[in-house]
C-alpha cells in the first residue's frame, strides 16, 4: 500500500508491518504452477514445516536423546497453532529458518548461518532476535580460526542486506523506512501488563485467561532453560513473552510457535507413557477448538 487505510475502523493500519519473504516465496511457486496460490501456501507451510524438524533434530541432537527429539518434534506438529504452521502465515517458513540458523550457528558456519539469519530478518520483526544469537554462539565458540573470524564477520554485513531493502523499499513506497514498526501502533494497544493481566483474569473469557496462562507459564519455563544453562533457549523464550507482555494484542502463536515450550514438555512427559498420552490428548483437543474456531469465521487461536 501506498497510504494507510483513511476511514473507519481500520484507519491508520496499512500492510507495511507484513515482510515481504513469505509472500514473495509462494508467489514464485505459484508463477510456475496452475495451483490456487493459497493451496500453494498451504503445501509450502507443510513442506517448511517439515524441514524445520529435520533442523531442529539436528540442532538438538548433541545434547538430547532422538526420544526427546521425536515427541518435541510431534508436540510441535499437534500444536494449538498448527493451523498457522499449515496456512498461509509466516509461522513455517520462520520456523524453518531459525531452525537452520541455530543449526549452523552451533557448527560454527558462519556464513551459511548469516544466509539464513538475512532470510529471517525478511521473514518478520521477530526475526531481528538472530542478531544476539549470533554473537553469543560466536563468543562461545572455542579456539575460531582466522578462516572462521572472517567468515563471522562477512556474515555480520550479509546479515541485514534484506532488511535493509524492505526499508528501502518502503521510502520509496510511502517515504517511512520504518513503516513496518511505525504503522503497528494503530493495532497492537500498549498497556500496562499488570493491569491487563490481571482484567483478563476478571473477565471470565477463557480464550484470554487461557492466553495469559500460558505467557506466565513461559516466563516460568524460561527459568528451567536458565538453570540448565541454554541460553539460547531461554533467550528466545523470555523475550517472546516480554514482546507479548507488552500488547494485549498478541496471541498464542508468538508463544506456541516456538520451540522451546515443546522441548520442555517433552523432557517432563518423556519417561511416561501416561504422561505423553495425557499430553497429546489435551493438544488434540485444543488443536481441534482451533480448526473449528478458524472454520466458523472466529479466524485462528
Amino acid at each position: 500500500m501506498s497510504e494507510p487505510i483513511m476511514s473507519g475502523q481500520l484507519k491508520g493500519q496499512a500492510n507495511w508491518a507484513f515482510f515481504p519473504l513469505e509472500p514473495l516465496v509462494v508467489r514464485f511457486f505459484s508463477y510456475f504452477s496452475t495451483i490456487d496460490t493459497v493451496l500453494v501456501a498451504e503445501i509450502l507451510g507443510n513442506l517448511f514445516l517439515l524441514g524445520g524438524l529435520f533442523y531442529l533434530g539436528a540442532y538438538l541432537l548433541p545434547r538430547f536423546s532422538i526420544r526427546i527429539i521425536l515427541v518435541t518434534s510431534a508436540l510441535i506438529c499437534f500444536s494449538p497453532v498448527n493451523v498457522y504452521f499449515t496456512s498461509f502465515y509466516t509461522e513455517a517458513l520462520y520456523f524453518f529458518l531459525l531452525a537452520a540458523f541455530l543449526y549452523y550457528v552451533q557448527e560454527n558456519e558462519w556464513l551459511v548461518a548469516a544466509v539464513f539469519a538475512n532470510l529471517i530478518m525478511t521473514t518478520r520483526l521477530t526475526g531481528l532476535l538472530v542478531v544476539p544469537i549470533y554473537l553469543y554462539s560466536y563468543f562461545q565458540s572455542r579456539n575460531p580460526s582466522k578462516a572462521k573470524n572472517r567468515e563471522f564477520i562477512s556474515g555480520l554485513f550479509l546479515m541485514p542486506i534484506g532488511l535493509l531493502m524492505f526499508m528501502y523499499s518502503l521510502y520509496k513506497k510511502n517515504g517511512d523506512p520504518l513503516a513496518f514498526y511505525n504503522v503497528q501502533k494503530y493495532w497492537l494497544i500498549p498497556d500496562n501488563p499488570f493491569r491487563w493481566v490481571f482484567r483478563n483474569y476478571q473477565s471470565g473469557n477463557l480464550e484470554q485467561i487461557g492466553f495469559i496462562s500460558i505467557l506466565i507459564g513461559s516466563l516460568c519455563a524460561s527459568i528451567y532453560f536458565y538453570k540448565k544453562k541454554m541460553f539460547i533457549e531461554f533467550f528466545l523464550l523470555i523475550t517472546i513473552c516480554l514482546i507479548s507482555f507488552m500488547s494485549n494484542r498478541y496471541s498464542f502463536r508468538f508463544t506456541l510457535g516456538i520451540y522451546p515450550i515443546y522441548l520442555l514438555v517433552a523432557n517432563f512427559a518423556v519417561k511416561s507413557r501416561w504422561k505423553l498420552i495425557a499430553i497429546f490428548m489435551i493438544e488434540s483437543m485444543l488443536l481441534a477448538l482451533g480448526i473449528n474456531s478458524w472454520i466458523i469465521g472466529h479466524g485462528p487461536i
